[in-house]
């Protein structure tokens, strides 16, 4: 994991094979980098970001629904996985999911460095 992953997954015309073989690694073990140690912005809590569609309009408790369920963005499905590199990501309402490269590293180096029980 290194500094030079963060403009392979901003950019969106690259593919994940390519991806593979230019940090030299597997086409899983990118995926499983990516997912495993991205980190997620919530969306606000309101009807018209919820995937619900509940029949009856639950009573806000504090600005927020309790049974809330975020819209996940279809970007997903596909490398990079992320909201990374996306033009609509100022203006969406879906749940985002951004991956920093310095971040998982620092993650990481937690984990290993901590105790397991």
């Amino acid at each position: 994991r290194n500094q030079h992953f963060q403009p392979i997954i901003s950019n969106n015309s690259i593919m994940i094979f390519t991806c593979a073989k230019l940090l030299n690694k597997s086409r899983s073990t990118i995926y499983r980098e990516i997912v495993n140690n991205s980190y997620y912005k919530q969306c606000r809590h309101t009807c018209s970001h919820c995937s619900k569609n509940c029949p009856i309009l639950k009573p806000f408790v504090n600005g927020e629904c309790k049974e809330f369920y975020a819209y996940r963005c279809k970007r997903w499905n596909k490398f990079p996985y992320t909201c990374n590199g996306c033009e609509d990501s100022q203006f969406c309402t879906h749940l985002k999911r951004y991956y920093d490269c310095i971040e998982a590293e620092e993650t990481s180096k937690k984990k290993r460095t901590e105790p397991r029980l």
